[in-house]
């Protein structure tokens, strides 16, 4: 038997003597004096207890200095004989920065200040009073709070490092509002994922439109080019053949001559209304197109107009009627840009008029504007394509329009001209019967101001 335990025993049949010779006979003074003695006499076995530990993990780490922490018999000791539990935990440090050598702390943490301070200031911060926590040791004895038993979902989990041996349980106080609060969460977060979808979805989808906008755009614009490079060859090759004709002597009768001079007159008219629909289309993209206002007679406008178009009619062996409202007042308007615009309109007569070659230009008077109208009998327009003819560059897809060449302008310049003027451009159409373009203007001697310039406008359109 080794010395420790022969001390041991020896001071245990000690105290057991004491005991029971205090029981039997001391008085209350040499009692008192003997509970003192024994409280000094635990408070030093509780320092040996705690210096041999202190040793015994200090030669554990110095044999297996590589592990990170000691085994759990040298973390705690004593746990049930030291009154409030304090735990017994150690850290080797450094005194000195420059030493070498390591130090070993070893110090006591007191369980109960622990659980019922701050771990009880954290449960109370986290949980609010919705659950009830417990704290039990690994012996079953609770240690904060008590343990619910009306069968309600209950969660566990053990404490971490030095407080291994501590299990804590939560419960419910209210399963039923924690259930409701699940299902609004879910519903709000299903909402918020289907807004999200809802919201990539659209993107995904306006972005594939405006690609396919750009496409179509781009494809436009190359039929645009191929269709100018058509239109300026047509009449540039005319007049080349009619001059080339002319320069070498071939044509003799002076009637013959006359008749050259007015197709070379009549192309180079064309060629001029072409190339100022492009630049008129350049300037409108850019926002420079400008327009000089002045008083002019409607009559003689659509008398000029009709000139310049003259020879496309006749060659075309189209009848033109024309229908002028007496006693109409001038009007103050771009006299050049409201022609081109007549002329886009004539344009489009003749060459959609189909087998029908009858035209109507009108002009009248209605609610304080100017109508000025062409009517044709050829091929119409597509309700659906109602809508888009006044866009730039666009051509329907039907057959009989793609085989006529075009530059997909005309319409919308005489929409930007209409609009520029405070006015409209109105179309009716029937397919296979015809269709009629009305251009509305107010009629005006002097310029407005713009809010009465947008009335005006606003005014045409309703009627």
């Amino acid at each position: 038997m080794g010395e420790d335990a022969i001390i041991g025993y020896y001071k245990g049949r000690a105290i057991s003597d004491l005991d029971s010779f205090q029981a039997n006979g001391l008085g209350d003074a040499d009692g008192a004096r003997y509970e003192l003695l024994k409280q000094e006499d635990a408070r030093h076995r509780e320092r040996r207890r705690f210096l041999r530990n202190v040793k015994a993990w200090w030669q554990y780490r110095r044999k297996f200095w590589k592990d990170k922490m000691p085994p759990a018999s040298l973390q705690h000791t004593d746990r049930g004989e030291l009154g409030a539990e304090p735990i017994i935990a150690y850290r080797p440090i450094k005194l000195h920065p420059e030493d070498a050598d390591y130090s070993l702390l070893g110090y006591k943490v007191s369980l109960d200040h622990v659980i019922q301070s701050i771990a009880a200031r954290e449960f109370e911060k986290t949980f609010h009073a919705t659950a009830n926590v417990s704290v039990v040791d690994d012996k079953g004895r609770p240690v904060y709070g008590s343990r619910t038993e009306d069968g309600k979902p209950e969660v566990s989990a053990d404490f971490p490092g030095q407080f291994h041996f501590l299990k804590m349980y939560v419960t419910e106080n209210d399963p039923q509002s924690a259930r409701n609060t699940a299902r609004k969460l879910k519903f709000v977060y299903t909402s918020l994922n289907l807004v999200i979808v809802g919201v990539i979805v659209a993107g995904v989808y306006l972005t594939l439109k405006d690609m396919n906008r750009e496409l179509q755009l781009t494809r436009l614009k190359a039929d645009f080019v191929s269709n100018v490079s058509h239109e300026l060859k047509t009449p540039l090759a005319l007049i080349r053949m009619f001059s080339e004709t002319l320069l070498m002597g071939r044509v003799k009768s002076d009637a013959r001559k006359k008749e050259y001079y007015d197709v070379m007159t009549r192309e180079s008219e064309r060629l001029t209304a072409l190339i100022n629909n492009v630049l008129d289309f350049s300037k409108i993209d850019a926002g420079r197109r400008t327009y000089q206002m002045e008083l002019c007679c409607v009559e003689d406008l659509i008398t000029n107009t009709l000139g310049a178009y003259r020879y496309e009619l006749s060659k075309g062996n189209f009848r033109v009627d024309v229908d002028i409202e007496p006693n109409l007042p001038d009007v103050l308007i771009d006299g050049d840009a409201i022609s081109q615009a007549l002329l886009n309109l004539l344009n489009n007569a003749v060459k959609y008029s189909g087998g029908n070659k009858e035209i109507t230009i009108s002009a009248k008077r209605r609610d304080g504007t100017l109508r000025l109208s062409v009517t044709d009998a050829g091929i119409g327009i597509d309700k659906e394509n109602l809508k888009q003819v006044f866009d730039m560059f666009y051509r329907a897809k039907d057959e009989s329009v793609r085989s006529t060449r075009g530059t997909g302008l005309g319409l919308a310049i005489t929409k930007h001209t209409a609009e520029a003027h405070g006015g409209a451009v109105l179309v009716e159409s029937s397919k296979g019967i015809g269709s009629t373009f009305t251009i509305v203007l107010p009629i005006r001697q002097r310029e407005d101001r713009p809010e009465e310039q947008q009335e005006k406008k606003q005014r045409a359109l309703e009627n």
